[in-house]
This record gives C-alpha cells, sequence and structure tokens, in this order.
C-alpha cells in the first residue's frame, strides 16, 4: 500500500522529534501526559493541545504545549511563567558576560539589554528538564508555545555545575594592528570547566613581539608563567592561577601565518577536585 500524505508527515515528525523508536502522542485539549517534570494546568491560556514524544531512553523525552493567539502577547507570556514557577519550575535570564579572550582594536560598548530581565527558559532540577516559551505569529493575533526537553537539552542549557561560568582574561590589542575575532567555546563538568578564544591578527610586528604584548597582559593580571617555548613563527606558553578548590591554567599560542597575518588562540582549563564522572555542561559562542 503506497504512502499517503499524513503517513509522510508523521515520518518526518516522528524522526525529527526522537527517532522512529520513539511513542508519539498528539493530545488535543490535553497536557503532556508523561512529562518527568510537574506541569499547571493551563486553564487560563487557551490550551489547543500538545504533542508528546516518549523515547525508550529516559533522557530522550520531548514535548510542545500548544495555546490559543492572543492580543495581549506580554500578559500572557506573564500568565505562563507564573504558572510554571508555581509549579516547581526555576526561571533562567538570559546572560551577557561582558567580552573577554581576544579583544578588538576598538572594544564596542557593553551594555546588558533589558530583555535579560525576562526569562524565557524555565529549568527543573530534579526532573533534569528544561523548557522555552517561544511564539508565532498568527492573524488572530499572537500563539504562544512551550518547548520541553530532558537530557542533553537539560544539561547544555542549563549552565555550568555551581552556575559559575568560566570566562578567559581579557587581552586588550596591541597598538597598529587589526584584530578580527574567530570565536571560541565554553564548557564545564564536575571535573574541568574550561573556555577558548581565537582571533586573527593583521598588521606591523614580529611573533614574539605580539606574544609578548599578550603575555604582560596575562601577567597584569594575575597570571604566573610556567613555561614558554617558541621559534620565529611560533610562540607558546603555560600559565597557573592557584585558587582555593582548584587551579586554573591556561596556553597562550601565537603563529605566523604568513608576512603580516598571526593566528591567535587562548584556552583556559580550570581542575576542579571532585570529579564525579557526571555529565559534561557545554556552550558555544561564535
Amino acid at each position: 500500500m503506497p504512502y499517503q500524505d499524513l503517513d509522510v508527515l508523521r515520518r518526518a515528525v516522528q524522526e525529527q522529534f526522537g527517532g522512529f523508536g520513539a511513542q508519539m502522542s498528539l493530545l488535543p485539549n490535553q497536557k503532556p501526559q508523561s512529562c518527568p517534570a510537574p506541569l499547571p494546568s493551563f486553564e487560563e491560556l487557551g490550551l489547543v493541545g500538545s504533542l508528546e514524544n516518549v523515547s525508550p531512553s529516559p533522557d530522550g523525552y520531548s514535548a510542545w504545549v500548544f495555546f490559543e493567539p492572543v492580543l495581549q502577547v506580554e500578559e500572557a507570556e506573564r500568565t505562563l511563567r507564573a504558572n510554571l514557577e508555581a509549579a516547581g519550575w526555576e526561571g533562567v535570564r538570559p546572560t551577557f558576560p561582558r567580552p573577554a579572550g581576544f579583544l578588538p582594536e576598538v572594544e564596542p560598548d557593553w551594555t546588558v539589554p533589558p530583555e535579560a530581565e525576562v526569562p524565557q527558559m524555565f529549568v527543573h532540577h530534579a526532573a533534569r528538564s528544561v523548557a522555552f516559551i517561544q511564539t508565532q505569529e498568527h492573524p488572530e493575533g499572537v500563539a504562544l508555545a512551550l518547548r520541553i526537553d530532558r537530557g542533553h537539552a537539560y544539561t547544555h542549557h542549563a549552565g555550568p555545575p555551581g552556575g559559575v561560568l568560566l570566562q578567559p582574561p581579557r587581552l586588550p590589542a596591541p597598538s597598529r594592528v587589526t584584530v578580527r575575532l574567530l570565536g571560541g567555546g565554553s564548557g564545564a563538568s564536575n571535573a574541568v570547566a574550561y573556555t577558548r578564544s581565537t582571533a586573527l591578527v593583521l598588521g606591523p610586528g614580529t611573533t614574539l613581539g605580539l606574544h609578548a604584548h599578550y603575555a604582560g597582559e596575562l601577567e597584569r593580571q594575575g597570571w604566573k608563567r610556567a613555561a614558554e617555548v617558541g621559534e620565529d613563527a611560533l610562540r607558546t606558553s603555560t600559565w597557573h592561577v592557584p585558587e582555593p578548590g582548584g587551579e586554573t591554567r591556561g596556553t597562550l599560542v601565537i603563529a605566523q601565518l604568513e608576512t603580516g597575518r598571526w593566528h591567535g588562540q587562548l584556552e583556559v582549563m580550570q581542575l576542579r577536585p571532585d570529579d564525579t564522572g557526571s555529565e559534561g555542561w557545554s556552550t558555544y559562542s561564535f
């Protein structure tokens, strides 16, 4: 028997939400029935229904909750946030850390936008679950939706153990050069936290001179040089900062790609004594 349109759509949605081993349920006028975290009734929000995906793996659970379009979307969002908090979910405000690592020659203004005060993400730590409030434009207004995930989504979005984000040292640019930021990343587990910053440095100078500039910035911020090796086109040094509860170590690399062009990389790692082998946390920003 040939597949019908709904069969193809069902297969596509199932693949998107959890693979063919998952049990997917469409629940008109109902909230998810198997959510590992408690959910409010959503009655005052105009509940349309939910789409629930129960995976053979407990960490593979996901669900969508859909609501009727409204004209007063801010009021509806406040009600949804209050409902989640009353059910034991914790609102997580977005973080906007000050730029760190390699900095451009003209540092942009750094301010925390007003929306940072309004949580759009909620976590339930006991159930290792995370929920996101989302909106979609409709002819009748704006419809709210709630996306719920468990497992890796929780460890990725909920933040590092202890809630402390490791930041690299700030490295202002030397004079007469252009610094193009290439990106960076960070992550953590109970054993280690790490962060990385990379940049392309353009202009006059030498590998030794550029390395000496950035090494001086590290020393001014309390870092101690452990070792340094290199030659004309490549300079590498290792650093450390003893701290209570662990030690922060770093590696600074300046590599010449061609005349007037260098690649800079700073990696920082904080060793932690309580290695329990728990799942790690990660976030990436480029």
